[in-house]
């Protein structure tokens, strides 16, 4: 899907959009099910005590929803580039720098959230970054539907929710880690995919 192209550019990324949005906030919710297990079984090994494995689970469940702000945040600075109004690029980046060092204080120095509090103004710097970047987007000759784009936003979000739901139910009944991770994880996919598949005929817009 080149964005290059000047035809149809604004039809383009936004099916960019709505597709990246399907799988990473499904991403999203396998992140949050399976954050206990990622912690345990790859990162914990030994070296971390129940304390700081809890706060690494929570830090990582916390930051998770950058998963889906970043990958949105990416084709819009790179239409920045493409429609050569790279000062806003600037301008995005200065925004990034200014969230973070206000919500850094308010979350961090005010709050006394620590390293939760860090991980928190990432996500919202992140969202914040992104949604300024669409609101340029006009300026770059882009109008996008984003009523479209929030219909998929939608599905994926109900399809992830069901999925996380569902996964938590079959982990509630298994104590292994291994087991929680194979079979609470194949769960979440396979719920996400039947949802999914069962809007076929709907998610086929996105490849015409």
């Amino acid at each position: 899907m080149p964005l290059a192209e000047v035809e149809h550019r604004s039809l383009k990324l936004e099916k960019l959009i709505s597709a990246l949005l399907l799988l990473s906030i499904a991403l999203l919710g396998a992140v949050e099910l399976l954050a206990p297990e990622i912690i345990h079984l790859w990162l914990e090994r030994g070296r971390f005590d129940a304390a700081a494995a809890e706060v690494s689970i929570q830090v990582l469940q916390v930051y998770a929803p950058v998963l889906v702000s970043g990958v949105i945040a990416a084709p819009l600075f790179r239409m920045f580039q493409i429609a050569q109004k790279v000062r806003f690029t600037y301008l995005g980046y200065f925004a990034s720098v200014s969230f973070i060092l206000v919500f850094g204080w308010i979350f961090v120095q005010w709050l006394k959230l620590d390293v939760r509090g860090m991980a928190l103004t990432m996500v919202v710097n992140s969202w914040l970054t992104c949604g300024v970047a669409a609101l340029l987007m006009p300026w770059c000759g882009i109008h996008m539907q984003w009523a479209n784009i929030l219909r998929y936003g939608m599905l994926a979000v109900l399809a992830a929710a069901t999925g996380w739901g569902v996964g938590v139910g079959v982990n509630s009944y298994l104590t292994e880690a291994w087991w929680r991770l194979l079979l609470g994880g194949g769960v979440y996919c396979s719920v996400v995919a039947l949802i999914y598949f069962l809007n076929a005929r709907f998610l086929k817009e996105l490849l015409r």
